[in-house]
């Protein structure tokens, strides 16, 4: 009678290291040995028993090191919400590396809980062996995009290749469409030139005119059945907006206000499907830009100067529009963000309750509905996330290391 339940006992803890194997080999061997150290001590039934329970205790503790050894270094450089609470964060677990492991993490709760995997590889835009972005169109259907691109059907938990040209810089889906500005080089380096892409299962399929895009700097935003790109021209003497209004079927150039060539020369939001938010910076000096704003609801047809801000701190970035007022603002070398309740008339800047002084300005800035937006970390110093509950009239920074749970809920 002992031998038969000493048997069972062995035969349920290595049953519990193989479903462990499916989360990885380390932890298999820790629940083998948990098992062999309940076979040396089990000398009655009772004692098996135990053994076994503290066997899988091990093997969730270990799982839990496992996966806290990523978190606590991990940098969310790219977000994506598909509704006011739900959402995906993606970045590098090891800071100032790239490529590096990187980290995919989501939350149903507007951030109040996360879970988070190592997935593929982090690096930088623009830069091999990695992906840089995150998009997703709904619970199911997203995007991993850089050094290539993935997609997934089962909201994160399988993926799959799809071939590009190039680099993927920017990618953004609406309305069953999705988009995507991809490098027309071999090779990324000194790089400037791309072109539109509807994304299907498939592939890449272009859209618009054939002619290269200059991306040395680019704003990409979809609305509803339309979709902007907003990019410098390449004669040097201001910019261009690529529009469409029936899913990239016909493309549409037409002049954009901004003048600045150079780094951080525009960014733009759309509030509607014919309604756009602006922002152009002029040439920046010493961590300062002199800002101008405009305003198009006719799909940029026609564009109506709204406000300006002096020779102030901070390079255009990322814009976002709630609506055709409420506006907002992230800038590089800034790490305040600013909004606008009068369409960018007038600008005051919002309270970022926070402990991370090291974030050096915002990269992505979204309105997500009821009340709801985030921003993201301009560079790797910070390792936080700022939301806001009321509009963008104030946020909070949120750190991924206390706020993560471990692994991935089936």
């Amino acid at each position: 009678m002992f031998f038969a339940l000493f048997a069972k006992n062995i035969r349920t803890l290595l049953r519990i290291a193989l479903r462990t194997a499916g989360i990885g080999g380390p932890l298999a061997l820790a629940a083998v040995g948990c098992a062999l150290t309940a076979a040396g001590c089990a000398l009655t039934a009772a004692g098996c028993a135990r053994a076994a329970a503290g066997c899988a205790g091990t093997v969730a503790q270990t799982s839990a090191k496992r996966f806290a050894r990523a978190l606590p270094r991990f940098v969310p450089l790219s977000v994506s919400f598909v509704s006011p609470s739900a959402g995906w964060a993606w970045g590098p677990a090891r800071p100032y590396s790239s490529p590096s492991p990187g980290v995919l993490a989501r939350t149903s709760s507007f951030g109040r809980r996360w879970s988070a995997r190592l997935q593929f590889e982090y690096a930088q835009p623009g830069q091999p062996g990695g992906f840089s972005g995150v998009r997703f169109a709904d619970a199911r259907h997203g995007w991993l995009f850089g050094a290539g691109l993935r997609a997934t059907t089962d909201g994160g938990r399988s993926w799959r290749r799809i071939s590009t040209p190039g680099n993927v810089l920017d990618l953004e889906a609406a309305d069953g469409a999705t988009y995507a500005l991809a490098l027309s080089c071999a090779s990324a380096e000194r790089c400037v030139a791309a072109h539109l892409y509807r994304v299907g299962p498939h592939g890449l399929a272009p859209i618009g005119p054939r002619r290269r895009i200059d991306v040395r700097w680019f704003s990409l935003v979809a609305r509803g059945q339309s979709v902007y790109l907003l990019s410098p021209n390449w004669s040097g003497s201001g910019s261009t907006l690529w529009a469409s209004h029936d899913r990239g079927r016909r493309m549409r150039v037409r002049s954009a206000p901004c003048r600045w060539t150079g780094a951080g020369g525009g960014a733009l939001a759309a509030f509607s499907p014919s309604g756009l938010a602006l922002a152009c910076g002029s040439e920046p000096a010493a961590g300062s830009q002199a800002k101008s704003f405009y305003v198009s609801t006719d799909g940029g047809k026609r564009w109506r100067l709204t406000g300006r801000l002096p020779f102030a701190g901070g390079y255009v970035l990322s814009m976002a529009a709630a609506d055709g007022r409420d506006w907002a603002l992230a800038e590089a070398r800034d790490p305040e963000i600013l909004r606008s309740e009068d369409a960018g008339r007038t600008w005051h800047q919002t309270d970022v309750r926070g402990t991370q002084a090291a974030v050096e300005g915002w990269g992505e800035i979204s309105f997500l509905g009821d009340g709801h937006a985030v921003a993201v970390p301009w560079t790797w110093n910070g390792g936080v996330l700022a939301l806001s509950h009321d509009g963008g009239r104030s946020w909070r920074e949120l750190e991924f290391n206390r706020q993560a749970s471990v692994g991935w809920p089936p």
